[in-house]
């Protein structure tokens, strides 16, 4: 091969390689890849107004299933919640999800396969000294509500008006530590 066909060969496979992904990342992106999100705690996550739990409907585990609130039953798999590094919240290998990534008031919440969206993180607040606070979501600032803080069995939670200290919408998370 001439000179000019092996450097037009050479750049034929490189420019194949990176449009299927697998050229090398330059020097000074090394080491810059998060590590994977990894369990921080685990239990259940109950609404303070009611003692109700969140509850995925029927234990499911399937996209697109309604995340609800239901009588706690001692620690049930569908009320087992766990924390992860990266902000989720999961249940059954799923995350708790704002559907459609939707960041308006009143959008129900549902779980799906984990995805790294921003509807998919939580921050989990307190207020005042309490072992309770709002769940908020990051990607809408909004937080996790039981609308009309219901006692009914099955109410899908939705999100509310986060206000801070004053948001209505308390849950004690059994796994966070709060600070006293």
């Amino acid at each position: 091969m001439t000179t000019s066909l092996k450097a037009m060969a050479a750049a034929a496979a490189a420019a194949s390689s990176t449009m299927l992904g697998l050229a090398s990342a330059p020097a000074a992106l090394a080491g810059t890849v998060p590590a994977a999100a990894h369990p921080t705690g685990h239990g259940t996550v109950t609404y303070h107004f009611n003692g109700k739990c969140l509850d995925d409907n029927q234990g499911s585990g399937t996209d697109g299933t309604k995340v609800q609130i239901w009588t706690c039953n001692g620690n049930a798999r569908s009320q087992e919640w766990t924390r992860y590094s990266d902000g989720t919240l999961r249940i059954h290998g799923k995350c708790l999800d704002v559907t459609g990534r939707s960041t308006r008031l009143g959008a129900e919440v549902e779980i799906w396969t984990c995805n790294g969206g921003s509807n998919q993180q939580w921050r989990i607040e307190q207020v005042s000294q309490n072992d309770f606070g709002p769940i908020v979501g990051v990607g809408s600032g909004n937080a996790l509500a039981d609308p009309g803080h219901s006692n009914t069995n099955g109410t899908q939670l939705k999100m509310g008006r986060y206000r801070g200290d004053q948001t209505l919408q308390p849950w004690h998370v059994s796994f966070h530590h709060y600070h006293h």
